[in-house]
């Protein structure tokens, strides 16, 4: 059991301690790849969908699992059906996982074909079952057991739906979802929400893709009505994610008191249990990203600690990097340069190793401004080209925008005027279109300092929709993203 006791002098480290290499190889969790998936017509979704199954199948027996975010991120751009062993050593290295499973899903005549494969662990190496039956989910869900009993492990799991018809559009939209298609999982789930408005499970999926696609209000409404009937004690983990959910849309109003107020009710829930660890490393998590915005940096970082080791326990190395991430952030806010620059650094790195190229863009552009404020505008430049590659992979226009202009900083700290100036002008008229005051306030601060004495103009000469005296004091680097 992992139970986090507040005391007085606990030590608050930033974003030391544990790291994927660190933990002993027979403690650390398994990790399931997409499914390797033989052609059959309209039945993409079997790639991510079988994958999610199987690790929640392992995860709900006791074998710690990584999230499948994670493995998603690991194997962006990777063909998984000809990974050799140097490949899945290097992938559990990144993940910190000990055994790699491989599913591979197959049509049999009417029926399927689920073939599960450790290619890479301590026990026992290349492992393989495979079940048959006439769902596909149902014969993912008998070979992880299988597999399971055949590494000696217990096979007692949850139940999940027991509806096929639902069990598979939930898959379907958690596929969906994971595959950068969060728009698409809410259509599946709506429609399907009319059919089973009594589903819980359902319920919450929609909420969080509402939440995911900007729809605030609705997915208020529908966490604030699940939370009105999950009162089990079979629900706890169920409940955890909504108050998490429900932390992070008031988090987007603004609503601090009450992000506050539902990690606590979180942290009370889980607190002590042996079962909800990634939860209770979320919400941990809220609290510090809510101290940070309101300036109470010590606390923060104090909080970031609490949820870092539960996100590791939980096998959530992707949710440990976006933590240090921030705390680098913190700690560069605060003032403690020195510090942050390794934190920032390794955090950048891990970051690229996920292919998470906003978020990696955004620690580098902190990087290389707590470089700059030590007076360092050298070592600040070897992050641009860097900077340089994640600019041109980035699709959002407003994120590609902040990119320039980040880029732009460093260039002007280094002498390199003619060259930061093009990167000013390139974003100028559409962060002007989308009235975009953080990244106008930010450009044309960087113009004033690239124009020599007397001041001509750097970007051009249009009037924004916005009134000066309403906007705050000009940031160097937008906030990272939570």
């Amino acid at each position: 059991m992992l139970i986090w006791r507040r005391t007085d002098t606990d030590a608050i480290v930033p974003a030391a301690g544990t790291t994927p290499a660190s933990v002993p190889l027979a403690q650390r969790p398994a990790l399931v790849l997409p499914a390797i998936v033989e052609p059959a017509d309209g039945q993409a979704w079997l790639r991510l969908g079988v994958m999610a199954l199987v690790a929640e199948r392992l995860d709900g027996s006791g074998r710690t699992t990584i999230p499948s975010d994670n493995s998603v991120a690991l194997t962006r751009g990777r063909d998984v059906a000809h990974l050799d062993a140097a490949a899945w050593a290097d992938l559990a290295e990144t993940a910190g996982a000990n055994w790699i499973v491989q599913p591979r899903v197959e049509a049999v005549g009417a029926r399927w074909r689920v073939e599960l494969t450790i290619v890479h662990g301590d026990t026992p190496i290349r492992l393989g079952v495979s079940a048959e039956h006439d769902q596909v989910l149902d014969a993912a869900r008998d070979a992880a057991d299988r597999l399971l009993a055949g590494a000696g492990a217990a096979t007692f799991v949850p139940s999940g739906p027991s509806d096929p018809v639902l069990a598979v559009v939930l898959k379907q939209a958690q596929a969906a979802y994971l595959d950068g298609k969060p728009e698409a999982a809410r259509v599946l789930l709506d429609e399907a929400q009319r059919r089973h408005p009594d589903s819980v499970e359902l319920a919450y999926e929609l909420g969080r893709m509402e939440y995911t696609t900007g729809r605030f209000d609705a997915a208020q409404g529908r966490f604030e009505a699940l939370i009105a009937q999950l009162h089990g004690p079979d629900e706890v983990v169920m409940r955890a994610r909504v108050l998490n959910a429900l932390t992070q849309v008031h988090y987007q109003r603004r609503e601090f008191a009450e992000v506050e107020r539902h990690a606590r009710q979180t942290i009370d829930l889980l607190q002590g249990r042996a079962y909800g660890t990634n939860e209770l490393g979320r919400a941990w998590r809220e609290l510090g990203v809510l101290a940070s915005s309101e300036g109470r940096y010590e606390q923060s970082l104090a909080e970031y600690a609490r949820a870092r080791v539960l996100l590791a326990a939980s096998g959530d190395w992707l949710g440990v990097t976006r933590t240090d991430a921030q705390v680098g952030v913190v700690l560069r806010r605060a003032g403690r340069l020195a510090e942050s620059v390794p934190v920032l650094s390794r955090a950048a790195d891990r970051l690229q190793a996920f292919h998470e190229a906003w978020h990696e863009g955004v620690i580098r552009s902190h990087l290389a401004a707590a470089w700059t404020l030590m007076a360092e505008p050298q070592a600040a430049l070897t992050q641009e080209p860097r900077m340089r590659e994640l600019d041109a992979r980035i699709e959002h226009p407003g994120m590609r925008a902040s990119m320039k202009l980040a880029r732009a900083d460093v260039l002007l700290d280094n002498g390199r005027i003619a060259d930061a100036v093009a990167l000013i002008t390139q974003p100028y008229r559409q962060i002007l279109d989308e009235d975009d005051r953080l990244n106008i306030y930010f450009a044309h601060a960087l113009a004033a300092r690239a124009a020599p004495r007397p001041a001509r103009t750097v970007v051009p000469s249009v009037r924004p929709r916005w009134r000066s005296s309403t906007c705050s004091t000009p940031t160097r680097i937008r906030a990272t993203s939570r």
